[in-house]
């Protein structure tokens, strides 16, 4: 780097299911963008990022020239107690094993959609970082607690609320988000730690088509082969 110069990073977290802290040794970072959206500038010593999470930061090189550590580290939890998964020949569990599964949603086209995503601590007090595919949601309201459907919505950002695809749900606390079902299709969301989307913490959405040809999915390819 020169120094004096002004540098834009792109960070993403490609782990499984850890949370980490970026850092870079005697600097401060600027967030201007996550998840491929911009956002209010903020000026930090260090963020946090989840699991598929992005950030977009400014880094001023306006240190005297020399080496500076570029890290991130994680502080480890204890791990969650598992589950008993059935054995390999259990026929019985294999073909029940998703007969509570959650429910697909249908939406009629360029519906607003408000979801509320509400964390537990039924196995471990965890932060989920939940990812939707298809679009970027407006993160309206968060707080600590279960949700107050009567006194939150009271406090949500209305005017410039920072747009993004992966949200983290704190544990015992709650996130509000909006979004225009605008993109017909069948769109997936599941929390971006792997382990919890293998255990079932996952959705679909299905968007139904718009009334013009431009609002509606494209028909497969005539040689695809049917399922």
């Amino acid at each position: 780097m020169d120094h004096g110069k002004t540098y834009l990073l792109r960070i993403i977290n490609a782990a499984l299911h850890k949370a980490l802290f970026f850092a870079i040794a005697k600097h401060k970072m600027t967030v201007v963008g996550t998840d491929g959206s911009y956002t209010k500038p903020l000026t930090r010593d260090y963020i946090t990022i989840f699991p598929g999470q992005t950030y977009d930061v400014l880094l001023e090189a306006n240190q005297r020239p020399d080496h500076y550590y570029m890290t991130g580290y994680y502080t480890p939890s204890s791990p969650p107690s598992s589950p008993d998964l059935p054995a390999y020949n259990d026929t019985k569990a294999s073909v029940q094993l998703s007969s509570s599964g959650t429910e697909v949603r249908v939406l009629e086209y360029n519906s607003t959609v408000e979801i509320i995503l509400q964390g537990t601590a039924v196995l471990a007090k965890t932060h989920h970082p939940m990812h939707l595919h298809g679009y970027s949601f407006y993160v309206v309201g968060w707080g600590f607690g279960n949700f107050d459907g009567n006194r939150d919505p009271l406090r949500y950002n209305l005017v410039d609320p920072p747009l993004q695809n992966t949200i983290f749900v704190p544990s015992n606390g709650w996130v509000a988000i909006r979004f225009k079902a605008s993109n017909p299709g069948v769109w997936f969301m599941h929390c971006h730690i792997e382990r919890h989307l293998t255990w079932g913490m996952e959705t679909a959405f299905i968007v139904k088509n718009g009334k013009h040809p431009e609002a509606q999915m494209l028909p497969p390819p005539s040689d695809m082969p049917p399922c």
